[in-house]
């Protein structure tokens, strides 16, 4: 069970716009959550005509209906990126929202 003091990253949320030039945009509010790696390692992806390194990552935040699979998180402190993978309640709660993301590097 998680508790508030968990989230201890905060994090920009964006969604993808074809008008921004980043091709983002930020959706408030920023939000609070806990980052923990994936036993499921990492990945190689193409990006930018080249291999980037993907590693696999969950995200948990407080529940909200708007994230989707792709959009992405900016972590405010280090500026790391994240891009959703996929997303779920994990107990049907409505408390919480599962993020698995790739760290973009």
């Amino acid at each position: 069970m998680r508790t508030a003091g968990t989230l201890d990253h905060l994090f920009t949320l964006q969604r993808p716009d074809t008008t921004a030039a980043s091709g983002y945009t930020d959706v408030p509010p920023r939000v609070w959550g806990s980052l923990a790696a994936n036993l499921a390692g990492s990945d190689e992806s193409m990006r930018g005509g080249g291999p980037a390194a993907i590693t696999g990552q969950t995200i948990v935040i407080y529940h909200r209906q708007d994230v989707r699979a792709s959009w992405r998180l900016v972590d405010v402190e280090t500026g790391a990126v994240y891009e959703v993978r996929q997303y779920g309640d994990p107990d049907g709660g409505r408390t919480w929202l599962q993020l698995m993301v790739a760290e973009v590097e």
